[in-house]
């Protein structure tokens, strides 16, 4: 079970109590999406709820994701204020935090106060919007020379199953668990 040193490191830093907040929360936020994705099951087989309901529980859970946990753990020192970034790059930074918020803020809305199946798609399209362009950036990475994670960054998850250790970035975690949920959620938005 060999862990790299890079990440060993990573984990080893000393954060400032709103990082180490911000990380807890996004752990305690992760167990609530589980939760969430248990209860959508249970409702879609023994409630009355609809499954465009269940639906726009689904997004409605993602858009907190992306405009309260995101910027609670972008908007600290491990990005907007990380002294070995350069000012460009945390402005861009706190630009994309502010669009994830804004996001959430139209979606909400959109989602509950209007039941034309259009306005629904159109707050699916934004969510949608911010996984894919994630998923671009990740997969183009060596093109501009990227990297998930600096080392006094985010550190990755680290899962030992069956003996054998799986790093896990938690951003692309993330982006990939929102991406399920709101292919799920669409779905059920879709053919409800």
């Amino acid at each position: 079970m060999d862990i790299p040193d890079d990440v060993i490191a990573r984990r080893d830093l000393k954060r400032n109590k709103l990082f180490n907040f911000a990380l807890q929360v996004q752990g305690l936020f992760s167990k609530f999406v589980l939760a969430i994705l248990l209860w959508s099951s249970w409702a879609l087989y023994y409630s009355d709820l609809g499954q465009i309901i269940i639906g726009k529980v689904l997004i409605t859970v993602i858009c907190i994701g992306l405009g309260v946990i995101a910027p609670l753990i972008d908007l600290n020192q491990s990005h907007a204020t990380n002294p070995l970034w350069t000012g460009h790059a945390r402005f861009h930074l706190v630009w994309q935090v502010s669009a994830f918020i804004y996001t959430a803020v139209f979606n909400i809305p959109l989602l509950w106060l209007n039941s034309n199946i259009s306005m629904q798609l159109v707050a699916i399209v934004f969510v949608y919007m911010w996984l894919i362009t994630f998923l671009i950036a990740y997969f183009t990475m060596s093109v501009y020379n990227g990297r998930l994670n600096d080392i006094n960054g985010v550190p990755e998850n680290i899962y030992i199953i069956v003996g054998k250790v799986f790093i896990v970035d938690r951003n692309l975690e993330a982006v990939v668990a929102m991406t399920l949920v709101t292919t799920f959620a669409t779905y059920l938005i879709i053919s409800g």
